[in-house]
């Protein structure tokens, strides 16, 4: 116990001595009208919604970022005819769902614009996913419903960059995400892969 305590300890002073913690809350939606990259319709997607979370940040020109943060996600899955992407062999079904996540970022920066009350900076890394739970509510018209809870996979992998501008104690960002695996086992038959590139706009607080 003593040795954790120390351990924290000093993590904390290292944070106090070379970076900066702080508050980050974003809006984010696809940057194509698509949420499967083998889909064109717009309903067939997950529609990003909501993040918030903490950001720690060293200080120097050349910077390290790390993010925990919240993101949820609802969307909508479905089969049927007329649509472009319909597969005849799968029966029909509609599905809503929403999707919730803990998100663990890891990147690095370049201050190119590092003045003492503003900066302007560009940033890049990966930020894996943990999903917690979905909920899934399903068109009672069909009697298909093949996206289940288990069809979540339990963790995903995501490609993160942007550009932020601090001013003071506020920043505000823009960020794109390419998304690296797959957030549902799709069922047999569909031939496509469940990947979503997005954009988010967030701001926050440094303290």
């Amino acid at each position: 116990m003593k040795k954790l305590i120390l351990v924290v300890f000093m993590i904390l002073l290292f944070i106090e001595a070379y970076s900066q913690v702080g508050f980050r809350v974003g809006y984010s939606t696809n940057d194509f009208p698509k949420g499967f990259s083998d889909i064109k319709d717009d309903k067939q997607n997950l529609n990003h919604n909501l993040q918030f979370g903490f950001v720690v940040r060293s200080k120097e020109f050349l910077f390290v970022h790390f993010e925990l943060f919240y993101m949820n996600r609802t969307g909508r899955i479905e089969n049927r005819p007329g649509f472009s992407s319909y597969v005849a062999s799968v029966d029909s079904f509609g599905q809503d769902i929403k999707l919730h996540s803990i998100n663990m970022a890891l990147m690095l920066g370049l201050n190119f614009l590092n003045h003492e009350h503003f900066k302007v900076r560009i940033f890049g890394g990966i930020t894996p996913s943990f999903n917690l739970d979905a909920q899934i509510d399903s068109d009672p018209q069909f009697a298909n419903k093949p996206i289940r809870k288990s069809s979540f996979n339990s963790m995903s992998y995501s490609l993160n960059y942007g550009i932020g501008i601090d001013v003071w104690h506020f920043f505000t960002e823009l960020r794109f995400s390419k998304e690296l695996s797959n957030y549902v086992e799709v069922p047999d038959g569909m031939n496509y892969s469940v990947k979503e590139n997005y954009f988010c706009i967030s701001a926050g607080i440094m303290f």
